[in-house]
């Protein structure tokens, strides 16, 4: 599963990447858990997510216990990756004061969920798929080995 925010990124909770629907040369790699706020906001869009909700989805079911510090210094290294990844130009996620945080409402979120029947190599690696899209393909392959240096699929 992957998601598509505002048209313009793509976010890969496996792979915790946040990758440029335009260039995937532009990608982001998050921590572990701005990566779970992240895939939390989402879950929820467009509702808010309470504090308390991340603290215990994201580090009491780890068995953390943080301050409330550490979810804001997530929620910044969010927004970092969004604006390194992509065009935009407002902050995607909103702060509710005292209650939480919400992507706005404006935002166009996709969640797409992959064809369990497709290989999984395809969809393992975020590269693959961004090669897949821009030729406007659908590779029908057991297999598929990418050499990213010069852009080739090769089917094997």
């Amino acid at each position: 599963m992957y998601w598509i925010i505002n048209d313009n990124i793509e976010f890969w909770p496996e792979h915790r990447k946040l990758i440029s629907v335009h260039n995937a040369d532009l990608n982001v790699v998050l921590t572990t858990p701005a990566s779970r706020c992240l895939s939390l906001l989402l879950e929820a869009f467009p509702d808010v997510v309470a504090q308390q909700d991340f603290f215990t989805r994201v580090w009491e079911e780890e068995g953390m216990r943080v301050p409330t510090n550490t979810l804001y210094q997530n929620i910044s290294i969010i927004r970092r990756g969004f604006r390194a990844v992509g065009d935009t130009t407002h902050s995607l996620i909103a702060t509710v004061p005292r209650r939480g945080f919400k992507i706005h409402n404006d935002i166009n979120i996709q969640n797409h969920v992959i064809n369990s029947s497709t290989d999984a190599h395809t969809h393992n690696a975020p590269p693959a798929i961004k090669l897949m899209r821009d030729t406007k393909r659908a590779l029908v392959a057991q297999r598929i080995s990418i050499t990213k240096s010069s852009n080739i699929i090769k089917v094997i």
